[in-house]
């Protein structure tokens, strides 16, 4: 197989945000000879994309990486929070209409319910405990995705 060069490694980096899965995907996609990912005009985007979040910094032709910027950045990836986790006093039920565009959110959403041992009654319908950390609707609104998840609390429904 084909070596990698100094700007492969750069690139497959450099597109990875910081992500080590993702940065794996990129070097075997460009070791397998699938280059159609890494075209000039997307490495010019990722590149000017880093430049504007602080990331990278591009001086006559040498690129300087932001260490801060760049753990930074990683920290801001799209992951379950695996720090809080639901209390105990109420039954929650969760159901949502994530469109098929944003995928991964609700991927995330639902590696997210399982981690917090939510229990999936019919596609896109969880039920566990309650009440949620005040952190995940603060994730929902950064997401994107507040307005088509709908938490119920199934305590306050069974006492009216």
């Amino acid at each position: 197989m084909d070596k990698l060069s100094f700007m492969d490694i750069l690139v497959a980096f450099l597109a990875s945000a910081g992500s080590t899965k993702i940065y794996r995907q990129n070097l075997y996609q460009i070791l397998k000879g699938k280059r159609s990912n890494f075209n000039d005009d997307r490495i010019r985007r990722c590149l000017h994309e880093l430049k504007t979040k602080g990331v990278v910094k591009l001086d006559r032709g040498i690129v300087y990486v932001n260490a801060k910027q760049l753990k930074k950045l990683k920290n801001n990836r799209n992951q379950i929070n695996r720090k809080s986790k639901p209390g105990k006093s109420e039954t929650i039920l969760i159901f949502y209409d994530i469109p098929e565009a944003t995928r991964s959110i609700r991927r995330i959403l639902r590696d997210q319910l399982k981690f917090w041992d939510y229990t999936m009654i019919q596609q896109s319908v969880w039920l566990g405990d309650g009440p949620l950390p005040s952190d995940f609707t603060d994730q929902l609104k950064k997401w994107g995705v507040y307005d088509q998840v709908q938490i119920i609390k199934l305590n306050s429904l069974i006492k009216n």
